[in-house]
C-alpha cells in the first residue's frame, strides 16, 4: 500500500500563504496567491506522481487539491471581485486534507 500522506511542509506553507491572501481581503494580495499556488501545485504534482489514481482516497484528494487551486486562481486573477467566500471554503478543504495526512 503506498504512503498516501501529503508533504506537510509545502502544504503548511500553502495554507499560510492562503491565510495571508484571505487576511488582505477585500484587497487582493497577488504575492500571497502566487506563493500559495506554487506550494499547492508542488504538493499536488508530487501526490499525483506518487500515487496517481490508485485509490478512491487519492482520487478524492487530487480532486480537492484541484478545486482549491481553481479558487486560488480565481482570487489571483478574478474576472470581477475575488470570490472570497469560495476561497475561504477552499481553504477549509485544504486544512481538512492536511489534518487527514
Amino acid at each position: 500500500m503506498p504512503d498516501e500522506r501529503l508533504p506537510d511542509g509545502r502544504l503548511t506553507e500553502a495554507l499560510a500563504f492562503l491565510d495571508q491572501a484571505i487576511a488582505a481581503a477585500p484587497d487582493r494580495d497577488g504575492h500571497a496567491f502566487s506563493h500559495a499556488l506554487m506550494r499547492l501545485s508542488a504538493v499536488r504534482d508530487e501526490a499525483a506522481a506518487r500515487d496517481g489514481r490508485r485509490t478512491e482516497e487519492s482520487r478524492r484528494r487530487l480532486m480537492h487539491m484541484n478545486a482549491v487551486l481553481s479558487m486560488i486562481l480565481a482570487g489571483h486573477f478574478p474576472l470581477g471581485s475575488p470570490p472570497w467566500d469560495e476561497i475561504k471554503k477552499a481553504r477549509g478543504w485544504l486544512a481538512e486534507l492536511q489534518a487527514a495526512s
